[in-house]
């Protein structure tokens, strides 16, 4: 199988392949990527026609290797060869808009990283996968680090995909992470919180994995939190990653007072009276477990308010809840 290490030609500098020690094709390369802001430099517009001249014929020295034997090759995926290689997406899958944007978050905030996951362009020239991935780069202008596999047969992509997708608790646990789902869960939420100033099941604003694990490894205090809510009447209340949140944040609010016991109050109920902020809070969440309700940003919401109106001392009948963005803890 013929490997050819590196990218598109070097831009002045032709095409050089050399044997390897073991008889790999190697060739050193560079490719003309947009700026960063998207916009080509002044100077581009003629290096762009022949960029894209160039990286034409690279591609169709790869599709005619790969008639014999696949090519596989590590490139930097410019913004040229990314359109260039979207014009051969025929008759794939519809595009996901939320995919789509955490891609984009990803390379754009620096968090893109080559894991040797492959693009893969069939035998006859067809983009069979990575449409999402080649459209991310085009359209952010930012090149990155990839593997390109061409000569797959076309009807082949038909079986892409079909193994167990990994989780953000996948990766966690293969960190040693115990309770890693909850934890994926909570650190989801905290950056939810920390970017959007609230808490929502909206697909589209929630963290890419990439910013879920950043956030796990920035708040090792999650995994305290899970231990201490996971006591055995918490699942009557709430779920323990919505009690785990809540605990972490008020604790961090308060730098570590009364946040125990104000959560052993919402679990356990003890010693609570009516108007008391905490009871309201407690035989709600209850009420929204029967009644089937699942959005846990109302939960967070309703205890944070229920924290915040115990610190003050208010005693209460009732919390409003809206769904809009979380009050600011009380110290």
């Amino acid at each position: 199988m013929p490997a050819f290490h590196g990218g598109a030609p070097e831009r002045k500098t032709p095409a050089r392949y050399s044997r390897g020690s073991q008889g790999t094709m190697t060739m050193e390369h560079m490719v003309l990527a947009k700026a960063p802001d998207g916009k080509a430099p002044a100077r581009a517009a003629p290096a762009i026609s022949v960029e894209i001249a160039r990286m034409k014929a690279w591609l169709s020295e790869r599709l005619t290797a790969c008639q014999k034997d696949p090519v596989v090759e590590i490139v930097t995926l410019s913004p040229v060869l990314a359109r260039l290689l979207l014009e051969r997406n025929e008759k794939n899958r519809a595009i996901s808009a939320v995919a789509l944007d955490r891609l984009k978050r990803d390379i754009v905030e620096g968090r893109w990283e080559f894991n040797g996951e492959t693009i893969v362009v069939s035998k006859d020239g067809k983009l069979n996968d990575g449409q999402h991935r080649c459209i991310a780069v085009a359209e952010t202008g930012r090149a990155v680090r990839t593997t390109l596999v061409f000569g797959p047969q076309r009807d082949s992509r038909m079986t892409l995909d079909t193994g167990t997708a990994r989780t953000v608790g996948h990766f966690l646990s293969m960190r040693g992470v115990k309770e890693a789902n909850k934890v994926a869960t909570v650190a989801s939420m905290i950056w939810q919180w920390r970017e959007h100033g609230y808490i929502t099941r909206t697909a589209e604003k929630k963290p890419t994995k990439s910013q879920t694990l950043a956030a796990a490894a920035d708040e090792p205090g999650i995994v305290d939190s899970i231990a201490y809510v996971s006591q055995e009447r918490a699942a009557a209340v709430a779920s323990h990653t919505v009690l785990a949140f809540v605990h972490w944040a008020v604790n961090k609010a308060s730098n570590g007072v009364d946040a125990d016991r104000f959560m052993d109050a919402v679990i356990r109920g003890e010693n609570l009276r009516r108007g008391d902020p905490i009871l309201y809070a407690r035989n709600r969440l209850i009420a929204m477990r029967d009644m089937g309700v699942r959005d846990p940003g109302e939960r967070v919401e309703l205890l944070f308010k229920a924290w915040n109106a115990d610190r003050r001392g208010e005693k209460v009948d009732r919390i409003t809840i809206g769904g809009n963005t979380l009050p600011k803890l009380e110290a």
